[in-house]
């Protein structure tokens, strides 16, 4: 079924597209912009299950006419993996990225500078880049923000944390979300208060901006990001004649008004004129909550967790004459795969490595069949074999293996086969290897070395803002008594060895430490892990303390805890000094090797995203 279903699709488009050379006269004038590439319509639904669409779940009492509509001109996808959170799948598809090696498990502080994003290609290819909506991707450092991420307008909320608007003294603050007359802001980061329902006044933002981009020449990619149907639970202004008691039936409304916001993008699509030469995408970010019945078609679990309801989301994609109206993909594709796939839609390959590929490239039929899926959070991963029949996942808290479980999966149904996972110890220590592999590929964060001392790039990740490591191989000067710098990013944190004091001392964040300790003759290999948090990153009424940790050759020396206020203006472009000071004092008076630095999400000295200290002081003691 699966092998005649790509056939018909592939046959279909390549039919079509020599029609369509055929039809072009030899002399005729060259195409004008707007009418050979195609404007991309992207639609991003938010915690909407597989089972909350008809065309995905036939049982479901959910109507959704406009998303079937949809979905009856062009193509499902069944099998669409997405990661478990807002934020983490929203950054794998702005990047074509796994979000763990963009350090989002879950959340981050934005997507470096450096990586070339989708809205900055399509714009690099002649198009207009829109955003309209949720954001999610990083909000406090201008860097992250839709604005410096390529698109040349933004009209939306940058976290729903901040949609009761900012604080007396115009600082962004945390408060429960709401739904009804919300604060919003543009590309300029001016913000006010809107009145009406959240979602209304997006969509009818969104079709105003379809309809003004159907006047220029130029083509256009548009990411609208309803917050349909997530939390809070607000019915809809025009439910007031469907039943909305329980929670589910206000969450059916929300998704029933979801519904409606997709058919007014349609209108305002097909009343400009623009339907037929718009590649439409319609995918949820992740799968519902666990606790929504129904609405991840009887797969197990929900947002939050690994399992096969939380990362199995709808997804539908509409390109006229190319995709095969009313067809179906049995494929497993991921969310990072569709950047890739839509920018050799285009017609141009990227140029640059992402880890998602271009499903429709039958070079990559195999890839695709064979390769297993991956993912990582704060203290649980999962490992979706390659034969795409067995899901592994593991939850750990301080070293602790919390749970462990293996699932066997059907076309419909999980079912737990964890008792049983000793007679499959072959493939579980297959899966548990690759993932391992994967971990390590995923989590060092690649830094461009300027010079013997400075190191800039991935600045966010370089940064110390969430969970970050450090290593760096030393052997000191036995006849230098002076204070002497390790590693230095200004203003932000500092390391130093006061070899006339035997000891070592750090500055993260303002906070001064002082840790006894003499350095041994030989190479040693010092290390400092961070668990970084400030007001900004935790949702209760509670600072969560910031941890930090020093290790000498792989073993704990000391760990220090305090709590920071707001990290929200640290400039992350800062380069790191390596064995001087950011002014070119203090240096250091022996030998030093390159540094090394990781973003696993680990609390600090947590088993099994724990580092390979042992192979790092190999690796940078070679150096020496």
């Amino acid at each position: 079924m699966l092998l005649f279903e790509m056939k018909r699709h592939f046959f279909y488009a390549a039919l079509l597209w020599c029609i369509g050379w055929l039809a072009i006269p030899l002399t005729a004038e060259p195409l004008p912009v707007k009418q050979h590439l195609p404007n991309i319509l992207l639609i991003i639904a938010d915690d909407l299950g597989l089972g909350d669409v008809r065309s995905f779940n036939a049982t479901t009492m959910q109507q959704t006419p406009n998303i079937d509509a949809l979905a009856a001109r062009g193509m499902r996808f069944s099998r669409f993996y997405t990661d478990s959170t807002c934020s983490a799948s929203r950054a794998s598809l702005l990047t074509g990225q796994h979000p763990a090696r963009l350090g989002f498990h879950p959340v981050a502080r934005g997507v470096d500078p450096a990586i070339t994003t989708m809205p900055e290609w399509f714009r690099s290819q002649g198009y207009s880049t829109h955003h309209i909506g949720k954001w999610h991707i990083g909000e406090l450092n201008a860097e992250a923000k839709p604005a410096a991420q390529g698109f040349d307008t933004s009209f939306g909320f940058l976290n729903q944390w901040f949609l009761q608007g900012p604080d007396a003294h115009g600082e962004p603050v945390l408060r429960q979300p709401v739904y009804q007359d919300p604060w919003l802001e543009n590309e300029h980061r001016e913000a006010r208060q809107y009145n009406g329902y959240l979602p209304d006044i997006l969509t009818l933002h969104t079709a105003e901006k379809i309809a003004s981009l159907a006047t220029t020449q130029q083509p256009w990619f548009l990411w609208y990001a309803t917050p349909l149907p997530h939390a809070p639970l607000h019915t809809p202004p025009d439910a007031n004649n469907a039943k909305t008691d329980t929670d589910d039936e206000k969450y059916a409304a929300m998704v029933a008004h979801l519904d409606r916001n997709v058919g007014e993008l349609m209108g305002a699509l097909e009343n400009s004129g623009q339907r037929e030469n718009t590649i439409i995408v319609f995918l949820s970010d992740n799968g519902a909550p666990e606790k929504r019945s129904g609405g991840n078609a009887g797969f197990s679990g929900g947002k939050a967790h690994y399992s096969e309801g939380a990362v199995r989301t709808p997804m539908v994609w509409v390109d006229p004459g190319f995709t095969m109206p009313g067809s179906l993909d049995e494929r497993a594709v991921t969310i990072a795969d569709v950047f890739p796939t839509l920018a050799a839609r285009v017609g141009a390959s990227l140029s640059f490595s992402v880890d998602g590929i271009d499903w429709d490239d039958l070079d990559n039929v195999k890839i695709i069949s064979d390769r297993p899926l991956y993912w990582m959070s704060r203290g649980s991963s999962s490992v979706l074999s390659a034969d795409k029949l067995w899901r592994s996942i593991e939850e750990w808290v301080f070293r602790e293996k919390k749970s462990f479980q293996f699932l066997r999966i059907d076309t419909s149904t999980v079912d737990d086969n964890s008792r049983w996972r000793f007679w499959y110890f072959r493939l579980v220590s297959s899966m548990q290897e690759g993932f391992l592999l994967w971990l390590e590929d995923v989590s060092r964060t690649v830094v461009k070395q300027d010079s013997p001392n400075r190191v800039s790039g991935n600045d966010f990740l370089r940064t110390p803002l969430r969970e970050w490591d450090f290593y760096l191989a030393v052997s000191p000067d036995p006849s230098a008594h002076a204070v002497q710098v390790l590693a230095e990013q200004a203003g932000i944190w500092s390391m130093r060895y006061h070899a006339d004091k035997k000891m070592l001392s750090v500055d993260m964040h303002g906070h001064q430490w002082e840790v006894p300790y003499s350095l041994p003759s030989g190479c040693t290999l010092i290390g400092l892990n961070a668990d970084i948090y400030d007001r900004y990153t935790n949702l209760a009424n509670t600072v969560n303390p910031t941890e930090l940790l020093l290790s000498v050759n792989g073993k704990e020396v000391a760990r220090t805890g305090w709590q920071i206020d707001s990290l929200a203006n640290v400039k992350i472009s800062e380069p790191t000094w390596i064995g001087i000071s950011a002014s070119g004092s203090d240096a250091w008076q022996g030998k030093l090797s390159g540094p090394v630095f990781y973003h696993r999400a680990n609390i600090v000295g947590e088993w099994p995203y724990l580092v390979n200290e042992l192979a790092i002081q190999q690796e940078l003691c070679r150096q020496l």
